[in-house]
């Protein structure tokens, strides 16, 4: 069977935020995280530990549920471009633990994939070759939402097709320098977090990084759509 991948879930949605939000999509959430165990109760001890905020206000749950090969992920992201799909999103947790040349190169055969990651993971070299071929029509999509400060990054900052920053938790500004010029820039506001897999939106939040980015009209704001329209 080869390889097998650790997931926590798979499912179809509507992508809510950044450059491709409105665009229906596959989602692929990887399991694991190397900044958070994913329980609530080592939420304190994986912040200070990793110095990192992302702990104390992840909701996102990524334990793994599910085994699956290179060749059934692709089975899914194919049929699901047969039906017209056009995007598939790989995220996690952090999915650059797991994520490899073989799985990546497999799916964009079939459509456009976009890569979720907090920055603080190195892309494989393969990876990293497959990403920078791909960079100049954009069909591997790498989205960063980094959660170190950006002198601690160890993402290639040329692979980044665009930058979305939790706002308030991260300081936008200091990661505009680190990316090439020509990325999209989006600040994101936080959500009230209400527990593993839960939050809500938080509106002072979205009132706040809106006007950040009146004040700083080079960044965009990137609201998550998808809870508004309450979708996973």
């Amino acid at each position: 069977m080869g390889k097998t991948y650790a997931l926590a879930e798979c499912f179809e949605t509507i992508q809510g935020e950044g450059s491709w939000a409105g665009t229906p999509a596959l989602f692929i959430r990887l399991a694991g995280c190397n900044l958070w165990s994913g329980r609530a109760e080592d939420r304190q001890r994986d912040a200070k530990r990793n110095q990192a905020q992302c702990p104390l206000f992840c909701d996102t749950d990524f334990v793994p549920r599910l085994k699956m090969s290179a060749d059934e992920i692709v089975a899914v992201v194919s049929a699901y471009a047969e039906k017209g799909g056009r995007l598939a999103v790989i995220t996690g947790g952090e999915p650059l633990l797991q994520l490899d040349h073989d799985i990546a190169s497999k799916m964009l055969d079939f459509l456009q994939v976009a890569i979720e990651t907090n920055g603080t993971v190195a892309m494989g070299p393969e990876l990293a070759q497959l990403t920078a071929r791909q960079l100049d029509h954009a069909r591997l999509w790498i989205t960063c939402s980094p959660k170190h400060a950006a002198d601690k990054l160890l993402l290639d900052p040329h692979a980044v097709s665009e930058l979305k920053v939790v706002y308030p938790n991260y300081d936008p500004l200091q990661y505009a320098a680190w990316v090439r010029p020509g990325t999209k820039l989006y600040v994101q506001p936080a959500a009230s977090q209400c527990g593993v897999g839960v939050s809500v939106l938080d509106k002072v939040n979205m009132t706040n990084a809106a006007q950040w980015c009146m004040e700083h009209p080079a960044w965009s704001l990137s609201v998550q759509t998808h809870r508004v329209l309450g979708l996973p």
